[in-house]
């Protein structure tokens, strides 16, 4: 099973932004025109709002329990600047190096076994010795 905890901080998120969106005080001269005069949709903008906002804030509180942070952002998009260092090499390297290793050691480990198994056949008395 895959563990996302920020799972449940994105629904507190939501929850919020809904909450905000129904319990905001409508404007006392009636919903602006943006919001085609009705209080529907003012709501749903102020909702959608709050709720972007917060997401924005759990991705930025993300990337930087991660060590990483926002470079550019503006209406082309979000620029993340990549990881230098050690901390580049990807999972999937890590694991061929892994099993790489596995693969070495192996030969040696099944050996000894192997000595150790064809040798508790044999019982010797004190006075003999092993060949």
């Amino acid at each position: 099973m895959i563990r996302r905890p920020l799972v449940p901080a994105v629904g507190a998120a939501l929850a919020t932004a809904v909450g905000a969106g129904l319990l905001v005080s409508p404007p006392r001269t009636g919903a602006p025109d943006y919001a085609l005069s009705t209080l529907v949709v003012w709501r749903l903008e102020v909702a959608a709002a709050v709720a972007a906002a917060l997401y924005l804030a759990i991705v930025v509180v993300a990337l930087a329990w991660e060590g990483q942070t926002i470079s550019r952002l503006g209406p082309g998009g979000v620029d993340i600047p990549p990881r230098t260092g050690a901390a580049t090499s990807s999972d999937a390297e890590v694991a061929l190096r892994s099993v790489a290793d596995i693969l070495t050691a192996y030969p040696a480990r099944h050996q000894s076994a192997s000595a150790k198994h064809q040798m508790s056949g044999k019982r010797l008395r004190a006075d003999q010795e092993g060949d």
